[in-house]
């Protein structure tokens, strides 16, 4: 008796590593995200107070410095909220948050883009409405009084504040947004956040100039695949913004600018290169 022919076993499918790259984190991830963190901040603040409080020490809310390694704090506390509910679906990496390797030509072109999109209509917008409003972050960190105080907030605004945001908002909140929702419609609420908490303390009127840099940021995200286009887009539009606010100091803003864009413009074809070395026999 003839026996059938044999079927091979199906092979095992090869991983795509962009999925792996595309973590399937749940939409509500974001917004959970965005109240703990802000929840955490404010517990923490409250023990500082009463440690302080208990020492005889008062915390005024309005100086440079409590200004200064507040937003520290908060950027930290974001951060790791945001580590913290990626690890409950699985090991959290960088590239899931969007560190990742990209083409340097279509990096600098789509960011390029980007920021001429945003600036001409901004530009519109103030003309339009006739508005003078600015943010207060010179006054807020008092870069006037000194050249310390000028570096570190220069590396506040244009280091540090890029970095943590973009990977709050665009690596994770925008990321698990669109596990279930389109672009335009995660583009506009991570925009509409994003433009609200840095509008907070200011007239409304800046609003959505500010939701419109966080909507062209997720859009550059999108089309170029890594997050050090829109870190290097935040950095050039913050040391744009911090240089034409501040009195004196602005070839140390220019130069901190120029070295953080130009490190985010080098970073995605270094990572391509390492990455084809190490999958090549």
């Amino acid at each position: 008796m003839a026996h059938p022919p044999s079927i091979p076993a199906p092979a095992a499918p090869v991983p795509d590593r962009q999925d792996a790259d595309q973590p399937r984190w749940p939409p509500w991830y974001g917004p959970v995200a965005l109240v703990t963190g802000f929840a955490a901040t404010l517990f923490v603040f409250a023990v500082i107070g009463v440690l302080a409080s208990a020492f005889g020490a008062g915390i005024d809310s309005g100086d440079p410095t409590f200004t200064l390694v507040g937003t520290l704090l908060q950027d930290a506390v974001f951060i790791a909220t945001a580590v913290f509910l990626a690890a409950q679906s699985a090991r959290p990496r960088l590239r899931q948050f969007g560190f990742r390797a990209a083409p340097l030509r279509l990096t600098l072109k789509v960011a390029g883009i980007g920021f001429a999109a945003y600036w001409a209509l901004s530009v519109l917008y103030v003309t339009l409405l006739n508005l003078h409003q600015e943010q207060e972050v010179t006054n807020d960190l008092a870069v006037d009084q000194s050249d310390l105080r000028l570096v570190l907030a220069a590396l506040l605004v244009i280091v540090v504040a890029p970095v943590a945001e973009e990977l709050f908002f665009r690596g994770f909140f925008y990321r698990a947004l669109r596990t279930r929702y389109g672009v335009a419609f995660s583009a506009l609420v991570d925009g509409v956040v994003f433009g609200a908490i840095h509008a907070s303390g200011s007239s409304f009127s800046v609003l959505p100039a500010l939701a419109l840099l966080g909507v062209i940021l997720c859009l550059v995200y999108e089309r170029t695949g890594t997050l050090f286009a829109t870190i290097g887009l935040h950095a050039f539009n913050n040391t744009v913004a911090l240089a034409a606010q501040a009195d004196h100091g602005t070839g140390v803003t220019v130069a901190l600018g120029a070295a953080m864009v130009s490190a985010c413009a080098l970073a995605p074809p270094l990572l391509a290169r390492r990455q084809a070395r190490a999958e090549s026999p």
